[in-house]
């Protein structure tokens, strides 16, 4: 934001946004992930189901529409409580992540319109 307060707004100008979210490694403020404590305890089993039965009342997949097998990916019943709690704790973590870097590019996104620049900017991921 300090860039874009500074450059000659009448020229063109490049900016390279580099976010390390959501890579490797995965961490976040502990006051973030606590906006997303106990989201994950119900395990993925019961995630991807709610998650299907949103996409279908957004009218995004049909209602007859069902998730594939996945074979690999054990009953969130048959996973030991120690794991359960890792991954739910280590999903927090991600959804955080996920959720700083939409807010970073929200006020990008609006400091580039406020300074009209939004409608020629190349984007890419």
């Amino acid at each position: 934001m300090k860039f874009i307060d500074e450059v000659d707004k009448k020229n063109p100008f490049f900016l390279y946004v580099a976010h390390h979210a959501p890579h490797w490694p995965i961490d976040a403020p502990d006051e973030n992930i606590s906006n997303f404590k106990g989201l994950y305890d119900k395990g993925w089993d019961v995630l991807i189901k709610d998650k299907l039965q949103r996409v279908k009342e957004m009218g995004l997949l049909a209602d007859d529409a069902e998730l594939s097998p996945h074979p690999k990916i054990p009953n969130w019943d048959n996973v030991p409580a120690e794991a359960q709690s890792e991954s739910a704790f280590r999903r927090e973590i991600y959804a955080t992540q996920i959720d700083r870097l939409d807010e970073s590019v929200g006020r990008l996104v609006a400091k580039l319109k406020a300074i009209g620049k939004l409608e020629s900017t190349f984007e890419a991921d």
